[in-house]
């Protein structure tokens, strides 16, 4: 199969605060068993703010505030879940986005998303050149 990449993918990294389009707004952000099961064990007031911005009907899942933000999306528009418990403890979803990866029969894109998502990707995009690898 061959893969095409951007070659900034691997350098990517979120803005947080200065980004002007969140990734963190407007969609559902699921939570994947291994990280709904460490959120559980996450104790005192902060344990307790997770378990209940967690809906579990379905795939779990954040409640999203009434502007369709994640619950842990501060004021500053920076993770809450990041400041209290480090970058390592985000859900699978929220440590690939906006990083997707593409499948078209004998090609897989990572990165294919990037193009339309925040500025400091178009950044990217636009003073990088695309690098092919096997």
């Amino acid at each position: 199969m061959t893969q095409t990449t951007l070659n900034f993918f691997q350098n990517f990294h979120c803005i947080a605060g200065d980004c002007k389009h969140s990734c963190c707004i407007g969609w559902e952000i699921d939570i994947d068993e291994d990280t709904l099961d460490y959120y559980r064990q996450i104790g005192g007031d902060f344990g307790r703010r997770l378990s209940a911005n967690i809906a579990t009907d379905g795939t779990p899942h954040f409640k999203l505030t009434k502007d369709e933000r994640c619950p842990f999306l501060n004021q500053q528009n920076l993770c809450d879940i990041i400041l209290n418990l480090g970058e390592e403890s985000l859900c699978q979803i929220c440590t690939d986005h906006p990083r997707f990866r593409s499948f078209f029969r004998t090609v897989r894109k990572p990165g294919s998303d990037f193009a339309v998502k925040p500025p400091q990707i178009r950044f990217w995009a636009l003073k990088r050149k695309p690098k092919r690898s096997c």
